[in-house]
């Protein structure tokens, strides 16, 4: 054998050996989960999946309550494709929509998931004069203000219970409502309508102020 072939036949060898594998790569950062206020939010429990939003859970935890994690959790996850869904989320807030994101080598992988507001829970209560709760007033609670008040979301007598006192539990969207009594035990007289702005985060609270009837 000739030395040039020699040299070809040891090209030839070389050209085919595979390459050694490479360690998958890795990114690091951080997902928030944040209000429509741009308030973080903590104990919204998120789930993490490879690839589509029907791919394998590869991270599932809860954000954080801590100064340096308040509504956020850190990550390390292969480089690739990801789906965030949020699992349970507190009582002010609704689900956020499936979200997608792309994770890449290195550090500096920040997302974050918007929750959008859901009701507000909260009660309307009848009290007298002196604070104390009553029985037996009918209430009707109108969306928009008093001045026009709109069509009728909510009525209810007030009454006692094991968990209520004089009041009935109400669930509101956010926004302007007036609340009118349109019936009163016997010793009160009916009163002035109550505008009330009711806003997050709940519980909110409507109180109806009852005068006794004139002796």
């Amino acid at each position: 054998m000739s030395v040039g072939a020699t040299v070809v036949m040891a090209l030839s060898v070389g050209m085919a050996t595979a390459p050694p594998a490479s360690a998958a790569a890795y990114g690091t950062g951080a997902v928030a989960v944040k209000g429509p206020n741009s308030e973080f939010v903590p104990g919204v429990d998120v789930e993490i999946r490879q690839g589509d939003c029907s791919g394998q859970t590869v991270w599932f935890t809860t954000t954080g309550n801590t100064p340096n994690a308040y509504g956020a959790f850190g990550i390390t996850l292969e480089v690739g494709r990801y789906c965030l869904l949020t699992r349970q989320v507190p009582a002010d807030y609704m689900y956020a929509s499936a979200s997608t994101f792309d994770v890449v080598a290195g550090p500096g992988n920040w997302f974050t998931a918007w929750l959008p507001y859901g009701v507000v829970v909260g009660s309307v209560v009848a009290k007298d004069a002196w604070g104390a709760r009553i029985d037996g007033v009918n209430a009707l609670v109108r969306w928009g203000s008093c001045t026009a008040p709109g069509q009728g979301v909510w009525q209810n007598v007030t009454s006692t219970s094991r968990w209520l006192d004089g009041s009935f539990s109400v669930s509101l969207t956010a926004g302007v409502y007036c609340t009118s009594v349109i019936g009163v035990p016997a010793g009160y007289t009916i009163p002035v309508p109550v505008q009330t702005d009711v806003r997050h985060p709940s519980p909110a609270q409507i109180v109806l102020w009852i005068p006794a009837s004139p002796s």
